[in-house]
This record gives C-alpha cells, structure tokens and sequence, in this order.
C-alpha cells in the first residue's frame, strides 16, 4: 500500500469533536466489532480528559490509526499510553508505530519521565521493538490476556524538540 503524506493530530474531545468522533469510530471497529469488548466498556471517563491522537493518510478523510494519553494517576511523571488501534488494511505496515513514536516524543517533550501502558499480549513485541518492557505476569482485561509495560522516555527527544537545539 502506498501512502501519500502522512498527517498526525493530537486533540482533546472537547477541541476537536470532529477527530474524536472519527477516532471513536475506528476504536468501535476495532475493539467492540474484531475483539468483542463490550461498547459500554470501550469509551470511559478518561476520554474526556485525555489527548487523543489519529495519523491519516493525506488522500483519505478516515483515520487509519489512533491512540491516547493522559498522565498516570498512581505512578509520578508516568503518561499512560493506550486504546491503540490500526484499521485493518494499514496494520503491518508502520502505522502504529509512526503514531506511538510522535505519542512519545511528545511526552518527553511535556516533561514525563516514562510511559506506561497495559498491553495485549499479541501486541508486545510492538512495544517492544519502541523500547517497552513487560513487567509482572499475564493477566486479563475485557476477556484478552494483557501484560504491563513501561519504557523510559529520552532526554535527547526533548532536546531534539526544543527549539534552541534546533539552532545551528
């Protein structure tokens, strides 16, 4: 698959309920219609006040990945990564990981110290290969067998970001 110029967007429900509700939609096909998480279970409180995110490609309006993060409320200067989600035809090829990367340098750049986030097992290797390490034993979150994971967040991409190392 060919993609044109990719467009990432963060946003919060209440400043772009347009992308929200393009994201709820691919987190509905996703979790509720292929993984069979029951809808009441899908979209909770913390949409409210996270920042979500969508990467789509330039030639088509529908997000073809999305995710969120909110700062962790049990573990200081931890932002929890999760609900991420790939349309089908894009999966295995970047998308996920292109989203998570910008999640993450974004992080750094607000100041948290690591990420954390509940895995699904299918799934570590992902995380993995973005430098999270699974911790603790297996266990289940709406019937799918998860494992935690953590991964520190790099000075250098706040460095990178800031505009005074951008200076020649």
């Amino acid at each position: 698959m060919h993609f044109h110029n990719l467009i990432i967007r963060q946003f919060t429900r209440t400043d772009a309920p347009d992308l929200f509700e393009k994201a709820m939609r691919l987190r509905q096909a996703v979790f509720v219609e292929e993984q069979a998480v029951p809808a009441d279970h899908e979209l909770d409180a913390l949409d409210e006040t996270a920042t979500h995110w969508i990467v789509q490609d330039a030639i088509d309006p529908l997000p073809v990945a999305t995710g969120r993060m909110f700062p962790d409320p049990e573990i200081p200067g931890a932002v929890r990564v999760g609900r991420m989600a790939v349309r089908k035809p894009y999966r295995g090829q970047g998308m996920g990981r292109v989203l998570l990367d910008a999640m993450l340098e974004d992080a750094a750049k607000q100041g948290f110290t690591e990420a954390v986030c509940n895995a699904q097992t299918h799934a570590l290797v992902f995380y993995q290969q973005a430098g999270f390490v699974a911790e603790g034993e297996e266990f289940m979150e709406e019937d799918i067998p998860h494992r935690f994971m953590r991964c520190a967040l790099s000075p250098a991409a706040k460095e990178k970001a800031s505009p005074a190392s951008r200076k020649g």
